[in-house]
Protein backbone atom coordinates (compact mmCIF):
# COMPACT_ATOMS: atom_id res chain seq x y z
CA UNK A 1 0.00 0.00 0.00
CA UNK A 2 1.26 3.46 -0.89
CA UNK A 3 1.62 5.69 2.17
CA UNK A 4 1.96 9.42 1.54
CA UNK A 5 3.20 10.12 5.05
CA UNK A 6 6.40 8.15 4.32
CA UNK A 7 7.22 9.85 1.05
CA UNK A 8 8.79 13.16 0.21
CA UNK A 9 5.47 14.10 -1.43
CA UNK A 10 3.52 14.09 1.82
CA UNK A 11 3.46 17.86 2.20
CA UNK A 12 2.43 18.32 -1.43
CA UNK A 13 -0.43 15.84 -1.03
CA UNK A 14 -1.62 17.60 2.16
CA UNK A 15 -1.46 20.96 0.39
CA UNK A 16 -3.50 19.64 -2.55
CA UNK A 17 -6.08 18.15 -0.17
CA UNK A 18 -6.36 21.48 1.68
CA UNK A 19 -6.98 23.33 -1.62
CA UNK A 20 -9.68 20.85 -2.67
CA UNK A 21 -11.44 21.02 0.70
CA UNK A 22 -11.32 24.83 0.77
CA UNK A 23 -12.72 25.08 -2.76
CA UNK A 24 -15.63 22.76 -1.98
CA UNK A 25 -16.45 24.57 1.27
CA UNK A 26 -16.53 27.91 -0.58
CA UNK A 27 -18.88 26.50 -3.21
CA UNK A 28 -21.19 25.01 -0.60
CA UNK A 29 -21.90 28.30 1.15
CA UNK A 30 -23.19 31.16 -0.98
CA UNK A 31 -21.95 34.59 0.09
CA UNK A 32 -23.74 37.92 -0.25
CA UNK A 33 -21.59 41.06 -0.53
CA UNK A 34 -24.14 43.46 0.98
CA UNK A 35 -25.83 43.81 4.35
CA UNK A 36 -28.30 41.50 6.00
CA UNK A 37 -28.43 37.88 7.10
CA UNK A 38 -30.82 36.50 4.46
CA UNK A 39 -33.56 35.76 6.99
CA UNK A 40 -37.14 37.00 6.92
CA UNK A 41 -36.38 39.30 9.88
CA UNK A 42 -33.08 40.53 8.38
CA UNK A 43 -33.15 40.03 4.58
CA UNK A 44 -30.14 40.61 2.37
CA UNK A 45 -30.28 44.22 1.14
CA UNK A 46 -29.96 44.61 -2.64
CA UNK A 47 -28.85 48.09 -3.71
CA UNK A 48 -26.50 47.65 -6.69
CA UNK A 49 -26.28 45.64 -9.93
CA UNK A 50 -23.50 43.62 -8.28
CA UNK A 51 -25.80 42.70 -5.38
CA UNK A 52 -28.52 41.68 -7.84
CA UNK A 53 -26.10 39.53 -9.85
CA UNK A 54 -25.15 37.69 -6.65
CA UNK A 55 -28.61 36.11 -6.64
CA UNK A 56 -27.07 33.65 -9.15
CA UNK A 57 -25.46 32.04 -6.08
CA UNK A 58 -28.82 31.53 -4.36
CA UNK A 59 -30.65 29.20 -6.74
CA UNK A 60 -32.20 25.79 -6.27
CA UNK A 61 -34.07 24.15 -3.43
CA UNK A 62 -31.18 24.64 -1.00
CA UNK A 63 -31.84 28.40 -1.00
CA UNK A 64 -35.65 28.43 -0.90
CA UNK A 65 -35.69 30.09 2.53
CA UNK A 66 -33.42 33.03 1.69
CA UNK A 67 -34.90 36.55 1.76
CA UNK A 68 -33.87 39.69 -0.16
CA UNK A 69 -35.19 43.26 -0.14
CA UNK A 70 -34.29 45.92 -2.69
CA UNK A 71 -33.21 49.18 -1.04
CA UNK A 72 -32.58 51.44 -4.05
CA UNK A 73 -33.38 51.82 -7.74
CA UNK A 74 -30.95 49.71 -9.79
CA UNK A 75 -29.74 50.80 -13.23
CA UNK A 76 -28.50 47.92 -15.39
CA UNK A 77 -26.32 48.17 -18.50
CA UNK A 78 -25.82 45.68 -21.32
CA UNK A 79 -27.32 42.22 -21.46
CA UNK A 80 -28.40 40.63 -18.20
CA UNK A 81 -27.70 36.98 -17.49
CA UNK A 82 -30.96 35.58 -16.08
CA UNK A 83 -30.84 34.21 -12.54
CA UNK A 84 -30.90 30.43 -12.51
CA UNK A 85 -29.52 28.32 -15.34
CA UNK A 86 -32.61 26.09 -15.59
CA UNK A 87 -36.07 25.51 -14.16
CA UNK A 88 -34.62 22.86 -11.85
CA UNK A 89 -32.03 25.32 -10.54
CA UNK A 90 -34.13 28.49 -10.52
CA UNK A 91 -34.35 31.22 -7.90
CA UNK A 92 -36.70 30.02 -5.15
CA UNK A 93 -36.03 32.58 -2.46
CA UNK A 94 -38.15 35.63 -1.63
CA UNK A 95 -37.38 38.95 -3.34
CA UNK A 96 -39.20 42.10 -2.18
CA UNK A 97 -38.68 45.00 -4.60
CA UNK A 98 -40.13 47.34 -1.94
CA UNK A 99 -41.33 49.79 -4.62
CA UNK A 100 -37.90 50.28 -6.17
CA UNK A 101 -37.15 49.88 -9.90
CA UNK A 102 -34.74 47.71 -11.89
CA UNK A 103 -34.20 49.85 -15.01
CA UNK A 104 -32.89 48.94 -18.48
CA UNK A 105 -33.15 45.18 -18.01
CA UNK A 106 -32.22 43.51 -21.32
CA UNK A 107 -32.06 39.74 -21.73
CA UNK A 108 -30.62 38.30 -24.93
CA UNK A 109 -31.67 34.66 -24.74
CA UNK A 110 -33.54 32.28 -27.00
CA UNK A 111 -34.84 30.50 -23.91
CA UNK A 112 -37.69 31.70 -21.76
CA UNK A 113 -36.30 32.39 -18.31
CA UNK A 114 -37.06 34.71 -15.43
CA UNK A 115 -35.14 37.66 -14.09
Amino acid sequence: MFNFSKTRYASLARYFLLIVMTTFSMLAFAQFPGEGAGTQADPYRVATPEHLATLQNFTGADHANVFFVQTADIQLQGNWEPIGPSAADSFRGTYDGDGFVIADLAIASAFRRGL
